[in-house]
This record gives C-alpha cells, structure tokens and sequence, in this order.
C-alpha cells in the first residue's frame, strides 16, 4: 500500500502544472476586482461564461478567522466562514456545484436576519453550467421556522428566501457581456407597507481592446432597492445605483533570458465611478460618492515552476457631497501581497495578512489572523 501512495504521489508531482489561484490571487494580484483577470476562475462569479475553461475542485478560506474582527481581513462579511465549489465536463459543457459561496443574498440574509425569526435562509441549490459561448450560476435558498401568529393566537410558518442569478456570454470579438439578479426576502418583515425583500440587479461588459497601455476595458453598472426598515409611511427603502468604467493592461510576458516565456505577469488599472445612494429616511439628502481615478499596479512572478509570488499597490480617491452642499473626501492606499505554490495538479494560494509588517505575525504581535488571511486549496484537471 505504501508503494502505491508512493507511485500516486510522483505520477501527481509529475503532472503538468495546472494553476487555478481563483479568491487568492484576484485579492494580490487585482485588489479584488475580479473583472480584471480575464483567465482566472476568480471571475466565473462576474462573467459565468468563463466557467467552461476551468475544472477543479477549490475550497476558499480555509481557516476563516470567524468573527471578522481581526486586522488585515479584507472583507469581514466574505471572510467570516469557508466555501467550496467544484466543476466538470457534463451535459456538453461545465457544470459547476458550489457550497456556502458568497453571493449577495447569502451575505444580506446573515447581516439583516431580524431577530426572533426564522434563521437566515441557508443555499439548497448553487448550479451553474457553460459552454464555449454562454453560462449561468444560479443560487436558491429558503429557511423556515413555527413563530406566534400576528393574530395573537396560534403559530405561523415565517420563511425567508434568497435568489442569485447571473448569465454571461461572449461574441467572436472578444467582447463579453454578463448580466444579474438577486434577491433577498424575510417573512418578518411581511407586514403592514413593509418592503420584505431586497432587490438588486445589475450587468458587466469587458472588451478587448488596441490602446497605447490598455488592451482591455470594463464597465459595471448596478441598482439595489433595499428592504425597507419600518413600518411608517414617511420613509422608503434604501436605494443604490452606480455605474463604473475602468481601462486596464492584462499581460503575461517572460522575465528572464531562456526562462518561459510567460512568467512574469502584470496588471495595470485606472477607473472612475459614481454611486447615488438614498437612505430612505424622510429629510434626508440623497448621497453622491464619486470614485476619482482609481489606478491598481500589480505584478506576478514565477520565481520556480513551482511557486509564484504576487502583489499590488491601489490608490483610490472618493469625494462625497449631498444636496446641501455638506461634502467630504478620502484617500486610501491598499498594498496587498500573496503567494501561491503548485504541484501538478494541486495548488495551495494564500493572500498575507496586509498588517503583517506593521504587527507581526501573531506569535510576535499577538495578534490574529497571523501570516496569512486567505488561503485556498484548488485541485484543477483539463
């Protein structure tokens, strides 16, 4: 037996290298803009189409912080507990089944669930499927629970349910256009002119393009309508809508003389954006954020056939003003570092703790989550 496990090890380390970094890498490589990597599994969730390139088996967040109140966590709501998916050829495409992913739904319903209700609706299905030219992923869940009925006497079933649903496509030319729907309903707040559900729809448009420094452009827009907080007349659902544009360079290249011939790559990225928002609230001014270039440089470079390591420098600029003139503006800088290793068929990606070098790793700083804030384990095949 032990001979066996041997033979599987070396026929596995002997594999090509198959490298599907998803979550870990858009976070290094892209600051998170899943859009910006048009090769990577990482952006099945904005464009499905891209589904019927990558088989694999991943597990995102590994080892999830739990409380998301840890420094270095790039987003609490995501990073708060682990997800799964796993794709492969079937019914003349790619069929992918995910667990526990993230979608808007699922994290509205846990950030939202009134108390004293039914729990958050939990995923029953999360299917998707793609050919060459189209795909879509489509996300169901429901949870119900026996609560007093409103009439004073008795119970009621009390369910909240959530919806995700995006298709995607692409032309001859390049062009790729994806389009989604989502929505999340608790029965708790079916009552009276209460809104009970959120809504949020939205579409992404990439294209390739021939610019001196660009070869690719992006544009997002979106609107979301959410539940509405209470039950007087006076106020409304909070409302969002935005649009985006955002100009960038995705190329792989050969660093070193005789080396491969692509493994160096390196992202260049500039966007703007504007996002209205109104709070629903009677008296209050509608919100104005307007995103000013947002430029992100990142790099990734295959120090081995092994191991690659990966970075990215964003600088963002946001200004705020409202109708009575009130307005304000801030400026971030977000340095992200990550690294990846593979071995046939197997890869291991993590994105480090940004805090590292200011706090150390925990059993120098004593704080959590330590080195590393994101890790995943792909297991990937033709």
């Amino acid at each position: 037996m032990r001979r066996l496990t041997v033979a599987w090890v070396l026929v596995l380390l002997a594999l090509p290298a198959l490298v599907y970094a998803g979550e870990p890498r858009v976070r290094a490589l892209a600051a998170g803009d899943r859009r910006l990597l048009p090769d990577d599994d990482g952006n099945i969730q904005e464009f499905p189409n891209r589904l019927s390139e990558h088989h694999r088996i991943v597990i995102h967040n590994i080892a999830p912080p739990g409380s998301g109140s840890s420094p270095g966590i790039v987003d609490p709501a995501v990073d708060s507990d682990s997800w799964g998916e796993a794709s492969w050829e079937m019914w003349g495409g790619t069929v992918q089944w995910a667990v526990n992913r993230p979608t808007f739904s699922r994290l509205h319903q846990d950030a939202n669930d009134p108390p004293g209700g039914a729990p958050p609706a939990h995923g029953i299905i999360d299917f998707g499927w793609a050919n060459d030219t189209w795909g879509f992923l489509a996300h169901v869940g429901t949870a119900s629970q026996e609560v007093a009925a409103s009439s004073g006497t008795g119970t009621e079933s009390e369910r909240n349910t959530m919806l995700d649903f995006t298709w995607g496509t692409n032309t001859s030319s390049g062009m790729e256009f994806a389009v989604d729907f989502s929505m999340s309903s608790f029965g708790a707040l079916d009552q009276g002119d209460q809104s009970k559900s959120a809504i949020g729809i939205g579409a992404d448009l990439r294209n390739p393009v021939d610019m001196p420094f660009m070869n690719h452009w992006v544009a997002s827009g979106f609107y979301f309508k959410d539940s509405k907080a209470d039950t007087s007349s006076a106020n409304d659902a909070p409302t969002t809508l935005g649009v985006d544009l955002t100009l960038f360079k995705y190329e792989q290249a050969g660093m070193m003389a005789g080396g491969p011939a692509d493994d160096f790559t390196y992202l260049l990225a500039i966007g703007v954006g504007i996002i209205s928002e109104d709070s629903g609230i009677a008296g209050d001014d509608r919100s104005t954020t307007l995103q000013l270039p947002a430029v992100t440089a990142g790099a990734e470079y295959d120090v081995t056939d092994w191991l690659a390591i990966r970075g990215s420098v964003t600088r963002t600029f946001e200004f705020v003003f409202q109708k009575d003139n009130n307005s304000s503006e801030a400026t971030d800088i977000l340095t992200t570092v990550g690294a990846g290793a593979h071995w046939g068929r197997f890869s291991l990606d993590a994105v480090l703790n940004n805090q590292l070098l200011e706090d150390g790793p925990n059993f120098i700083g004593g704080r959590d989550p330590g080195i590393a804030n994101f890790v995943s384990a792909t297991y990937g095949w033709d």
